[in-house]
């Protein structure tokens, strides 16, 4: 959608405050009736860059004229929306792969490129834009991770509890404490490939429990700091039941 030609730059003048004065963006009553005229129809991205101010401006100038979308002009913006949405998706193989076929190579590509350029420092996270451009839906972002590992938590704890097979590998699920210490020492044995029992309860007989096998890196000083940690560091065996007492 084609819009007119903003009428002319926008004025700056000093508005006075409570500490000092201030200079803000004032609009003519020629640029107020084309805001007037086109604000109801149009995207808000585009009058903005129309007018040569940020969005925030722009939703001051609203504000203060109360102007608001129309029915009919919020309908044709969520089509047109909806259409370079569609394009998109089409491009970059999002429908093809919820029909079960390959990402699509120019998206692998993409991905691929976006990733090197982070690591190289000449591009930020998706999620540092996010926190910069729009720290509030950086927040419900936030949010709804946050609320969504609840609930899979949630739900992996029911599964432990009634014997069912884990489909995440989630630690501490059931209340199980470790210290921050513990915690860091049971990541690096596994990194050694130490083996720990996937028994993460309170009463369990793992629970501070690392085996070692023939393809174990073993260090004497790894292993001395596991025990001085509260670790048993034990031998593997298939056959053995490693139990309770002989744990201790």
């Amino acid at each position: 959608m084609k819009i007119e030609e903003f009428p002319g730059p926008v004025a700056r003048q000093h508005v006075p405050s409570s500490k000092a004065a201030v200079e803000k963006i004032v609009l003519n009553e020629a640029q107020e009736a084309w805001l007037r005229k086109w604000f109801p129809e149009t995207e808000n991205s585009k009058i903005a860059k129309a007018m040569g101010v940020s969005m925030t401006t722009l939703h001051r100038f609203a504000r203060a004229m109360q102007l608001k979308k129309s029915e009919s002009g919020m309908k044709a913006i969520n089509h047109r929306h909806g259409r370079i949405l569609k394009r998109t998706c089409e491009r970059n193989g999002y429908y093809d792969s919820l029909r079960g076929k390959p990402m699509n190579a120019a998206c692998i590509e993409g991905g691929k490129k976006m990733w090197e350029e982070i690591h190289a420092g000449k591009r930020k996270l998706p999620q540092e834009i996010m926190k910069e451009r729009n720290p509030r839906k950086y927040k419900r972002m936030l949010k709804k991770c946050g609320e969504k590992r609840k609930e899979m938590i949630r739900k992996e704890r029911m599964r432990i509890v009634y014997g069912m097979e884990r489909k995440t590998k989630l630690r501490n699920v059931v209340g199980c404490k470790y210290t921050r210490r513990q915690v860091n020492h049971r990541y690096y044995a596994l990194r050694r490939d130490y083996i720990i029992i996937d028994d993460v309860s309170e009463t369990g007989p793992y629970r501070y429990a690392i085996f070692y096998d023939e393809n174990t890196k073993r260090s004497k000083l790894f292993e001395r700091n596991l025990v001085r940690d509260g670790f048993t560091v034990t031998e593997w065996h298939d056959d053995d039941t490693q139990s309770c007492a002989s744990l201790g």
